[in-house]
């Protein structure tokens, strides 16, 4: 636990704003940005079967065949995914030096748990349905989805997964006591900048 005492985990469901906020408060307060997403190419070439077989099985799968599946498969394909690519994340956190602020969805709470030196170093953000629904289309996904047979099925399957990790992380984390914030479009970016900073002790 010691050796991650540097890190302030900052999870959560997608579209929530993690890696917005993740990014101006490693600017604001000198922190080390370490996002999860940016280190999934590394993470492929260090992954093997035997250490991390369900990272392995899914790495390279294209996406019409990780939306293949019924949604509970998916979710839990993608749970068990999370897990495997934590020992690498963890492996990487325990080389930097300083203080560092990791960010991503597959920072799963009851495996930040494991390994957090304090509860407040740590929150999860959760963004509503109704508020993924109307951000994810701003990414630019649906060039993403036109070669599929029915683009609008495929979404919708896409956000029905990502509606059920969202309530996985938030009933987990609510479990262990840890702290969540609800992102429904009722907070302006500030304020949740604000919000982060308190809770990471970051002020002063």
């Amino acid at each position: 636990m010691s050796s991650l005492s540097h890190v302030l985990w900052l999870g959560g469901s997608a579209c929530a704003g993690k890696t917005t906020a993740a990014k101006a408060l490693a600017k604001s307060h000198g922190l080390y940005l370490y996002s999860c997403d940016e280190r999934f190419e590394e993470h492929r070439w260090q992954a093997s079967p035997e250490r991390h077989p369900n990272f392995h099985r899914l790495m390279d799968l294209p996406p019409a065949e990780l939306w293949k599946p019924p949604v509970a498969t998916q979710v839990r394909d993608l749970l068990l995914f999370y897990e495997d690519e934590f020992r690498l994340v963890t492996e990487d956190l325990r080389e930097i030096q300083g203080p560092v602020i990791a960010e991503g969805v597959g920072l799963l709470p009851a495996l930040v748990a494991r390994v957090l030196a304090e509860p407040h170093r740590a929150c999860w953000l959760i963004a509503t349905p109704e508020f993924r629904r109307r951000h994810y289309p701003q990414r630019g996904l649906g060039d993403l989805l036109d070669d599929y047979p029915d683009p609008q099925s495929t979404y919708e399957s896409w956000m029905v997964r990502d509606d059920e990790i969202a309530t996985h992380l938030e009933s987990q984390a609510t479990a262990l006591a840890l702290p969540v914030q609800i992102v429904d479009g009722g907070s302006t970016e500030r304020e949740t900048l604000g919000m982060l900073a308190r809770q990471f002790r970051l002020e002063g």
